[in-house]
């Protein structure tokens, strides 16, 4: 699990640091830098994985943009040249300096410098003047990697004694930024990133619920069906099945296996429906709580705009049957973007693992995330006032909101 991750030099972050807890939801105004500060948790992904190039940064989630707009370039601050990234554990810390040139531009980054440590042993260094990998002694080895492509895996496979290292290599390289869209979820598109077990846009949803439901223990993964038909109030069964078990109009292409449920208000004969006529609501609760849960899942994962497609007190519900898994779990570990208030309501943040953080930008126009620490004594107050977390973003108490408001 991340502990910190620090960016300097990406799109509108020009120095950000952030301590991380099992459950991180990052609240803002619209383009305050929210999606850049996943975006270059990606980008390390990538680097990781061993190189940095639109293939791997798509597969990430990150979106495919022109070199000059990958670097920070704020009007009064110096011109900086390299993109430098860091992302740490409690055992382990991987760093990487990368220069997408503007005047050159390639379809691969360039790396400037790296370096992986596994309990304060190097693994890697690396800087212009040349790169080294270390043996389990420490004896390091000069090598000559081409300019394009990372050594971290590399170094690894010759180390089996920096399982931390090994670790958070696996964990960056598996990273993934999650947006479901509704025509995906339904299963009448399949234009997104497939990942397992589900796609960046919520492809494979069917097979995926399959995969985790148990019928016998009315469980969805670790997740009890009365608390999923709490949130989803119409619906009393649903199943992954071939196309031709769903109600589907003949007109609809939609993929092989759908998701197929039972409207419990509805007589008997016509109750069944498919995705295709089920309220999106209901398929981004079953994608979120099959990515929190499946054993193919990332262990660090990202959603991008978490409270898409959900009324506010079912975000606030679902929020908080996540939050509760994420944390009980202690191997997985999600960041999510939220302009939702009662996304907050969700949150234990008496819980260290539990964290809140405000997304705001500067007058230069500089993106600053800073932890919103609250304490017992206030949530008590709060609460005694009848005043919830939401209620209190909203007040302006908590930051993160638009100028203007």
């Amino acid at each position: 699990m991340l502990s910190r991750f620090t960016v300097q030099g990406f799109k509108s972050l020009l120095q950000a640091e952030v301590e991380l807890g099992a459950v991180n939801i990052f609240i803002g105004a619209n383009g305050s830098g929210k999606s850049n500060l996943l975006e270059a948790l990606g980008v390390i992904g990538a680097a990781a994985f061993g190189s940095v190039e639109p293939e791997t940064l798509r597969y990430r989630g990150v979106r495919l943009g022109l070199p000059s707009l990958y670097k920070t370039s704020f009007r009064n601050q110096p011109f900086r040249r390299l993109i430098t990234l860091e992302a740490e554990t409690a055992d382990a810390l991987y760093r990487v300096g990368l220069d997408n040139p503007i005047t050159s531009p390639s379809a691969k980054w360039r790396i400037s410098s790296e370096s992986l440590i596994d309990q304060e042993r190097d693994v890697v260094t690396r800087a212009p003047r040349g790169c080294r990998i270390y043996d389990s002694q420490g004896k390091p080895e000069r090598i000559e990697p081409p300019s394009d492509q990372t050594v971290a895996k590399l170094a690894l496979a010759r180390r089996e004694d920096a399982g931390a290292a090994r670790g958070l290599i696996a964990d960056l390289e598996a990273f993934a930024i999650h947006a479901p869209t509704t025509p995906v979820l339904r299963g009448v598109s399949t234009d997104e990133v497939s990942r397992e077990p589900v796609g960046l846009s919520g492809g494979g949803l069917p097979e995926a619920v399959k995969d985790v439901m148990d019928r016998a223990a009315e469980k969805l993964g670790p997740f009890d069906l009365d608390d999923i038909w709490e949130m989803i109030e119409w619906a009393e069964d649903m199943a992954a099945v071939p196309v031709a078990q769903a109600a589907v109009s003949p007109a609809v292409k939609t993929t092989p296996v759908v998701l197929r449920f039972r409207d419990r208000f509805m007589r008997k004969e016509r109750s069944v429906l498919s995705a295709y006529d089920a309220s999106e609501g209901a398929l981004y609760v079953l994608f979120l709580l099959v990515l929190a849960s499946h054993e193919h899942a990332p262990k660090v994962f990202a959603i991008d705009n978490f409270d898409h497609a959900l009324h506010p007190r079912l975000a606030a519900a679902l929020t908080s049957l996540v939050t509760q898994q994420l944390v009980k779990d202690g191997g997985r570990q999600m960041l999510a973007t939220s302009h939702n208030p009662l996304v907050l309501d969700g949150l234990d943040l008496r819980n260290e693992r539990v964290r809140l953080f405000a997304v705001d930008r500067d007058p230069e126009g500089i993106t600053r995330v800073n932890r919103v620490t609250v304490s017992a004594a206030l949530l008590d107050r709060a609460e005694e006032r009848g005043l919830s977390l939401s209620r209190l973003w909203v007040m302006g108490r908590l930051g993160g909101m638009p100028a203007a408001l």
